[in-house]
């Protein structure tokens, strides 16, 4: 898939397979990759069809979180072609709680508020470690060019301002759970942390290989497991169909019969590829 050119993102298309004709997982994941490489090019095609109201501050927050999904989505797409990668899980993590604030940006319209609320929190912060650690290197750019004392102010009188409507900085877990979304930081969403925090049992999984007795190598370029990659493939492809779902319906847009053959062919192929990655 060539995504140099986005208004032709994929010059060719593999052939279409209704079913998987064996149980072999390395089949299982190219099929995976070759139906995320359709629903990636049918929802960039039909998105510039989509008409929001860019001046109300909920369609305008979604379409924005849309945006970084679908970027999140295919630039994992991209670097999965290689059989070896460290990257992913971090973008996936990433990938979801932009797919969590979706999802709490819809069902709650103060959302967008509490979104800055948690900006300005990590803001003052940043703002009181500047000031009481001004010997710090990484502080001396900013600090040179705005006034923290009179910023740190104002970011206060913000937080403040939001206290006073209800409006609170939230957690990650929190962000998870006003979108009803709770299971799902507390399995998927945790073991993609484990890889992005560089978890001492990632880190072996991903780099050491055993040999004989007690004796093991270091593999710098391992290849991902098939089991790995599907679990990737199923989480990047789900999160890209049920944030277009959210999205169509949160603005009026009516699904394209094309794109809604695409996830009906998906749902099914997922299916049947589950048992043969997770056995």
């Amino acid at each position: 898939m060539n995504r140099e050119n986005a208004k032709n993102p994929r010059a060719t298309h593999f052939s279409s397979m209704e079913y998987i004709d064996n149980r072999d997982p390395k089949a299982c994941v190219g099929q995976y990759r070759e139906r995320l490489g359709r629903l990636l090019d049918a929802a960039l095609t039909t998105l510039p069809t989509v008409k929001f109201n860019k001046h109300h501050p909920q369609h305008l927050a979604a379409i924005c979180l849309y945006g970084t999904i679908f970027q999140s989505v295919s630039d994992s797409y991209r670097l999965m072609e290689e059989p070896a990668n460290v990257a992913v899980p971090g973008i996936i993590r990433g990938l979801l709680e932009s797919y969590a604030d979706l999802c709490a940006v819809i069902l709650d319209r103060d959302y967008p508020k509490k979104m800055l609320a948690t900006f300005n929190e990590e803001q003052r912060k940043h703002l009181e470690d500047m000031l009481k650690s001004p010997r710090n290197p990484f502080h001396a750019d900013v600090a040179a060019r705005i006034d923290p004392v009179a910023r740190l102010k104002d970011i206060r009188s913000e937080l403040d301002n939001f206290r006073s409507q209800k409006i609170f900085p939230l957690s990650v877990y929190e962000r998870f759970q006003i979108a009803g979304l709770g299971d799902l930081y507390r399995t998927v969403y945790w073991q993609l942390c484990l890889h992005a925090h560089n978890n001492i049992v990632a880190l072996e999984q991903r780099h050491v290989r055993r040999t004989s007795g007690d004796d093991f190598e270091i593999d710098v370029f391992a290849e991902n497991p098939s089991h790995e990659l599907g679990m990737y493939y199923d989480t990047i492809t789900a999160t890209l169909i049920d944030s277009t779902r959210r999205l169509y319906s949160l603005v009026g847009f009516p699904m394209p019969d094309s794109f809604q053959r695409l996830l009906e062919e998906f749902e099914k192929f997922r299916a049947e590829a589950t048992p043969i990655l997770t056995t």
